[in-house]
């Protein structure tokens, strides 16, 4: 056999293998803000969008994180059971725990739910090298969300914002700065690390 034409073969292979299942489904079911199941064809699949990153809803001994039953809600608003998706897969198909790691569109306008998600400000920018084709719209999406909160007036959006705070971090801003949505109170964070960064480069300037 020729090489190319077992090459080929191999490629073909490749595409049919029981590891890549169809690309359009339905959710059946939302487990919390980035991960949902879906039923492809005849198998189901727990699929864990790529990157981007929601608060946790099950830990561990102890309560949801802040905002996670939140961004929950709002994955389940938008994904209601039965609801006709497709999903596009990166360079790595599954992660440690069997996920199907996926980009999701909704079959009836095309709208990409992973960046929707942080659009609305539920979740941050996770990028896990090598999945990371469309790194550069879900940090334009938090940035953009950012600079739409209320403190647009004390954050420079000239500059290059920071990643959204650390979500774990909201439990003590929502607390100290209660506020009515999420990144409104995470906002508050972004503000004082950039701040903080402007301060530390004037002083390492002055010292030059």
């Amino acid at each position: 056999m020729r090489a190319g034409a077992a090459a080929l073969l191999l490629v073909i292979a490749a595409g049919c293998t029981p590891d890549a299942p169809p690309s359009g489904g339905v959710i059946e079911h939302v487990v919390d803000g980035d991960t949902v199941d879906v039923v492809l064809g005849d198998r189901r699949e727990r699929v864990r969008l790529i990157g981007i990153d929601t608060p946790e809803v099950y830990v561990a001994d102890g309560p949801p994180e802040c905002y996670g039953p939140e961004a929950s809600a709002f994955t389940k608003q938008l994904l209601p059971e039965g609801t006709a998706v497709r999903l596009e897969r990166d360079v790595v198909g599954r992660d440690d725990y069997g996920r199907l790691l996926a980009y999701a569109y909704l079959a009836d306008d095309g709208r990409m739910v992973n960046e929707l998600i942080v659009a609305a400000g539920f979740a941050q920018p996770l990028t896990i090298p090598p999945n990371s084709t469309f790194a550069h719209r879900f940090v334009a999406a938090a940035r953009e969300e950012v600079c739409s909160t209320e403190v647009i007036g004390r954050v420079d959006c000239s500059v290059v914002l920071p990643p959204v705070a650390n979500l774990s971090l909201c439990r003590l801003s929502s607390t100290a700065f209660p506020t009515s949505g999420y990144l409104d109170a995470c906002s508050f964070i972004v503000y004082l690390e950039t701040t903080a960064r402007k301060i530390r480069d004037v002083s390492n300037a002055s010292q030059n």
